[in-house]
């Protein structure tokens, strides 16, 4: 999977165009979240472009095979409730025991009482007339969401598209079939977390709390995220979507550069360290201007530095999770009575687009700080405690790779 690469392409000495794609789920909540004002329409399939200039395409890559396999009649994605039937109740027999083998902490009574529950519906991934995985919601419509109770799939299965697929059916589903359902709620333990925010489920909540919180259960343990259903994203067709960006972003690419001219590579010569860049064959006629050049040095200002350092801890899902949004007091009870001074990473991100810090120290108190009062409220044999020394261990790792020193406390 590829979850998010940004290719920095100079056309010319003072133009410069930041590219940013990603692959499987994020990219439904992001960048298509941000182009929802206008439905987006496709005819036909994607050319396959000669240069592959953007790369990172695995996740893209399993998606769009389990669309064939789909559309090939390999696979089949089916909607399934208990109505007494006997292939939806055999379809729901299969599905329970797929939940039952995936997810080994749920008591097995919930997981039978939940699946043929009349209230909830299910979508299941089958081949040769077998589940082996789906999703079982609940819809609420008058509150305007729906909540997933449970989501896996065989173990066997795992890493291949069929997780995002199964998604994005649901989604689609639910936009074409369910009255009034624009949000999914649901309660991700550690290991389910980094799956969900792929698929674009983030935290805290948006919805307000009344309007969820009688018609849910609590998890103890478990993370509650959101994820909003976009009515104007065709999210089956999301494969063609992205691979129609790709190329019609490398065709723009292609018309801008000379990236088709190859020239000949540098000879280094015995015991030589530096070379004069007007010796590199087609750096001139790609745009670099001698004259405005500035040492990489120079180029890398602090504020760029420390936004990849606070990129690379937010990106870390394993480790960073419960530090991208500020605790909420309503929920953490006695949080602010112990913890005087909170920081978080999604408050440090609005501080450095501020301008704030002036200087390492400044950005690397508050990381401290953030650190340090998860440790102070939570106990030793917490996770949480856990993963505020592995936070702060990556973090002393990336000012060390930054020649900004570890700053280890």
């Amino acid at each position: 999977r590829c979850d998010c690469d940004a290719l920095l392409l100079k056309f010319n000495s003072i133009s410069l165009l930041q590219i940013q794609h990603s692959c499987e789920g994020s990219i439904v909540q992001k960048s298509l979240g941000e182009m929802a004002s206008q439905p987006t329409i496709l005819v036909g399939e994607a050319p396959t472009p000669e240069f592959d200039l953007l790369g990172g395409a695995d996740g893209l890559s399993r998606d769009n095979a389990v669309k064939q396999q789909e559309e090939q009649g390999e696979v089949s994605f089916q909607f399934v409730y208990n109505d007494g039937s006997a292939n939806r109740m055999k379809t729901l027999l299969e599905l329970k025991n797929v939940f039952r083998k995936q997810l080994p902490s749920m008591p097995k009574e919930y997981i039978v009482r939940l699946v043929f529950d009349r209230n909830h519906r299910s979508i299941a991934v089958v081949r040769n007339g077998k589940a082996f995985g789906g999703i079982t919601y609940r819809p609420f419509h008058e509150q305007g969401f729906a909540e997933i109770a449970f989501c896996a799939v065989m173990r066997d299965q795992q890493v291949k598209g069929y997780g995002t697929r199964l998604m994005n059916h649901v989604k689609s589903h639910c936009l074409k079939n369910e009255r009034n359902i624009r949000y999914f709620l649901t309660y991700a333990d550690n290991f389910a977390l980094v799956y969900f925010k792929k698929q674009g489920f983030k935290q805290p909540p948006s919805l307000p709390r009344e309007a969820w919180a009688p018609f849910i259960k609590d998890y103890e343990g478990a993370t509650l995220l959101e994820c909003y259903i976009n009515p104007h994203v065709e999210y089956l067709r999301i494969p063609q979507m992205l691979a129609h960006q790709r190329a019609m972003l490398q065709d723009k690419v292609l018309e801008m550069t000379n990236q088709r001219e190859l020239h000949a590579g540098v000879r280094w010569q015995p015991g030589q360290t530096r070379i004069n860049p007007r010796d590199i064959p087609g750096l001139i006629q790609a745009g670099w201007d001698p004259e405005s050049a500035k040492s990489v040095g120079e180029l890398r200002t602090l504020e760029t530095q420390l936004r990849e350092i606070l990129d690379t801890l937010w990106n870390n899902d394993g480790v960073s999770w419960p530090f991208q949004a500020p605790v909420d007091p309503d929920q953490v009870i006695g949080y602010l009575d112990i913890v005087k001074d909170p920081i978080d990473l999604f408050t440090m991100r609005q501080k450095l687009e501020n301008g704030f810090y002036r200087t390492k120290e400044m950005f690397t108190a508050d990381i401290r700080r953030m650190c340090s009062n998860c440790r102070l409220f939570n106990p030793k044999e917490t996770v949480y405690f856990k993963l505020a020394n592995d936070l702060e261990n990556l973090f002393n790792k990336e000012m060390a790779r930054a020649s900004l020193g570890s700053s280890a406390a």
